[in-house]
């Protein structure tokens, strides 16, 4: 891929290091939300050819796709605590807790501030669905990240339909400074056990005494599993692998492992004390995958964030184009998937990648 469009959408990091397995994970993980979101107009492209070959590759994706979010959830772990071990390593002391929220302020909040603004403007005054009393209080507790938790005791509308994973992810981070941190003050290899018994006990917990609202309560074993990888990552333990062929055949086998899983179906089921860590071991699998650290899947894994916001609103904007210039089915899929890309492109360029800015974040 041209090198000037891989510089144009290169991700810059807050500490100048690019971890191309890291944006092949991303690009694996949203992957499996769009093509989710995307399940109806599959069912209605393949309702018609059930035992096609490329059908049964296609159907788990899109049917259980939402195991995507719990990759983010694992991988979100990772970039925090990976983040952490580089920045006491080199500077011989923790991050401030100030300029931990400030980075995270400006890598998250901008980008999903503008989404929700945009369709809370486009439902009540270009496309007028509901009334400003109607969508301002789910408005409101979006934009302050508590719309999940007040929605359990309120009925409200909601604007978006991915954004209370954002609210997980926000947990974990006013958490992690306060709370997390402290891991990191024991010895590495105590460490370790440290994460295993702690992502037993969260499964454990969580199944004997659920919340009846989702909060990181529910995903912490994930986050913590990301944390372990992290600390694995960083003293360069690895897989011993390096045959391509057969760490792309491990890799694939795995991924459908994950995406069809019994994962909190049966809250007994020993398949939960398992799952945070074949996602772990999915992921060491993939930092020797050579193929998910081309140019092109790097360049689309590096602008996850801004599909992932705003994917939802351009499949529900194109349905109305679509519906209305009669589209035919077999270019249907195709054309959202492009358009998804397109717009997240620009969004990603105009308004993500501005807040990546280093002199911002410092």
């Amino acid at each position: 891929m041209n090198n000037t469009f891989l510089k144009l959408f290169k991700r810059e990091t807050s500490n100048g290091e690019h971890l191309a397995f890291v944006d092949g994970i991303r690009f694996v993980a949203v992957f499996l939300v769009v093509f989710f979101h995307l399940q109806p107009y599959f069912i209605q492209v393949f309702e018609t050819a059930d035992n096609s070959f490329l059908h049964l590759i296609l159907a788990p994706i899109y049917q259980y796709g939402y195991r995507g979010v719990d990759i983010f959830f694992v991988l979100s772990g990772f970039v925090i605590g990976y983040n952490h071990l580089q920045y006491s390593a080199k500077n011989g002391k923790n991050q401030s807790v100030i300029s931990f929220y400030k980075r995270r302020f400006y890598r998250i909040y901008p980008p999903f501030f503008v989404v929700i603004l945009l369709i809370y403007v486009g439902n009540t005054i270009l496309i007028p669905q509901f009334s400003h009393s109607e969508l301002l209080p789910s408005f409101l507790s979006t934009c302050l990240y508590v719309n999940t938790i007040t929605s359990g005791f309120y009925q409200m509308t909601v604007l978006s339909n991915v954004t209370w994973t954002l609210e997980i992810e926000i947990q974990f981070y006013v958490l992690f400074p306060l709370i997390f941190i402290y891991l990191y003050k024991i010895t590495s290899k105590i460490r370790v056990w440290f994460f295993l018994i702690l992502i037993f006990l969260f499964t454990l917990l969580k199944q004997l005494f659920p919340f009846n609202i989702v909060t990181l309560y529910d995903y912490l074993p994930l986050f913590l599993a990301g944390m372990l990888f992290a600390d694995l990552y960083f003293r360069g333990i690895k897989l011993p692998l390096r045959n391509q062929w057969f760490i792309g055949g491990c890799s694939i086998l795995l991924f459908y492992t994950i995406i069809i899983s019994f994962y909190n179906i049966n809250i007994y089921s020993y398949y939960n004390y398992i799952y945070p860590f074949l996602i772990l071991t999915f992921f060491l699998l993939l930092t020797e995958n050579k193929v998910l650290q081309s140019g092109f899947v790097c360049a689309v894994g590096g602008m996850c964030y801004s599909i992932y916001l705003i994917h939802t609103p351009v499949i529900g904007i194109m349905n109305r184009v679509i519906d209305q210039i009669g589209l035919l089915d077999a270019y249907y899929l195709p054309t959202q998937i492009l358009v998804i890309i397109l717009a997240s492109s620009t969004f990603y360029l105009l308004v993500e990648k501005p807040f990546m800015s280093k002199k911002l974040r410092s």
